[in-house]
């Protein structure tokens, strides 16, 4: 088995010898150019996306809004860690989400967005924390009032023309015993 190989080496290597200069550098550039184009089409990912590490934000998230009503009990944990609370840091606005109360128009049925119109009232109470009034116009038309609470000085106030993601308090699941 060895022998057949060294002989079909020979072979190729006479084959080779055989062949006019002018075949060889034609097949030396038929191979250069293979390789060429073998490195620029790894390179497609690179040229589309860019380099890996340089992250892009051409489309930035979108802060959510939570709206509950002052009336009903708060239930969730994630609402009510955020609550301004005079002895603590305020940390409403954290990670894009802002808990908000329902000052006028109706509850939100369900996840929509809406544009900002306004942003009235945010000078900062003595613990720092601002009471910001907004109003949202709601995809469907609708418009709501809403107060949010938060340490400026942390988390920026809803900008007027912003588009948010709007989110009605979830209502509480009853246990079952």
């Amino acid at each position: 088995m060895a022998m057949e190989t060294r002989r079909t080496r020979r072979r190729e290597a006479r084959a080779l010898r055989r062949l006019p200069q002018f075949l060889k550098d034609r097949l030396v550039a038929k191979l250069i150019l293979a390789a060429v184009v073998l490195v620029l089409a790894s390179m497609i990912p690179l040229l589309a996306y860019g380099p890996p590490w340089v992250t892009k934000t051409s489309v930035p998230r979108l802060r959510t809004v939570i709206v509950i009503d002052e009336h009903k009990p708060i239930t969730s944990d994630l609402v009510r860690a955020r609550q301004c609370k005079p002895w603590a840091v305020c940390r409403n606005g954290k990670d894009g989400i802002i808990v908000v109360v329902l000052k006028s128009g109706g509850m939100p049925a369900y996840p929509t967005t809406a544009v900002v119109q306004t942003d009235e009232n945010c000078a900062p109470d003595i613990y720092g924390n601002s009471h910001c009034k907004n109003r949202l116009q709601l995809a469907s038309g609708g418009d709501i009032t809403v107060q949010n609470s938060h340490n400026m000085q942390i988390y920026p106030c809803l900008k007027p023309d912003e588009v948010v993601e709007v989110q009605p308090q979830r209502p509480a699941i009853a246990a079952v015993h």
